[in-house]
């Protein structure tokens, strides 16, 4: 098991938070926790060990809102996010642990600059344009590779899927069996890297019921969740653990 309790210090809320995600609270709640790890661990053993909490976290949220799922958004996103899970498993057994902290950086800057131009209302020029088949098979490969290095897949899925015009529960359901899908078909390459030793295995469980609660968390929670404070924060800090990852992947 892990020992630093630095490491428990950062990881504990920043489950809490990912898992809130799963819940409904929203894919930028995700995108936190494997930036915050990686600045204490090795960034291969950070995402290890959200994966089992994953699973249980989708379990979870599936138990409630499978019945909300648009199977037909499945159908289209899956075979592309697979491609980009195999791709992402490539880069994963080729790069050292400075070149993934780099990696998991700009990944996260380019969310917290995503969303500074949605802020920005630079994105409102796409009007009412709703994503097709290809542009659905690009951020879902996209949210496939993001989902395999960072667990933080929800950011390109949700380009797509928030213009679907699906309600609340619709979305949530679907992302949550999309991201099921996605977890269960990640625990190849991470076994064949083999990322699950012991040591990784038993932090996961000690970990582990921050899964429930902070699903169940979201449900109650979610009534006095006001965006305009929630996702800057989150951002907030994304932007501070990116920009230091990539600090320490450049050898600065």
């Amino acid at each position: 098991m892990i020992a630093d309790p630095v490491f428990y210090l950062v990881a504990i809320p920043a489950i809490l938070v990912f898992a809130m995600s799963k819940g409904g609270v929203g894919g930028a709640s995700a995108a936190l926790a494997v930036p915050m790890m990686a600045l204490f661990v090795d960034p291969l053993l950070a995402a290890a060990v959200m994966l089992p909490l994953l699973l249980l976290m989708d379990l979870t949220a599936l138990s409630r809102f499978v019945k909300f799922c648009e199977w037909r958004h499945i159908r289209r996103m899956v075979p592309a996010a697979l491609v980009g899970i195999l791709l992402a498993a490539m880069v994963m057994g080729k790069l050292s642990e400075q070149g993934m902290r780099l990696v998991i950086g700009l990944v996260g800057v380019l969310f917290c600059l995503y969303y500074l131009a949605e802020q920005l209302g630079w994105l409102m020029r796409l009007g009412s344009w709703r994503p097709g088949r290809w542009a659905g098979a690009f951020w879902s490969l996209l949210a496939g590779f993001a989902s395999t290095h960072v667990h933080s897949g929800g950011i390109p899925a949700s380009i797509y899927l928030y213009r679907q015009r699906l309600d609340r529960y619709q979305l949530t359901g679907t992302s949550a069996v999309f991201f099921t899908i996605l977890n269960l078909v990640k625990l190849v390459p991470y076994t064949s890297l083999n990322l699950f030793s012991r040591e990784i295995l038993m932090t996961a469980l000690v970990l582990a019921p921050l899964a429930p609660l902070g699903v169940l968390l979201a449900r109650r929670l979610l009534p006095y969740i006001r965006e305009s404070w929630y996702y800057p924060i989150l951002y907030f800090f994304l932007l501070l653990a990116s920009c230091r990852l990539v600090w320490v992947g450049l050898g600065a």
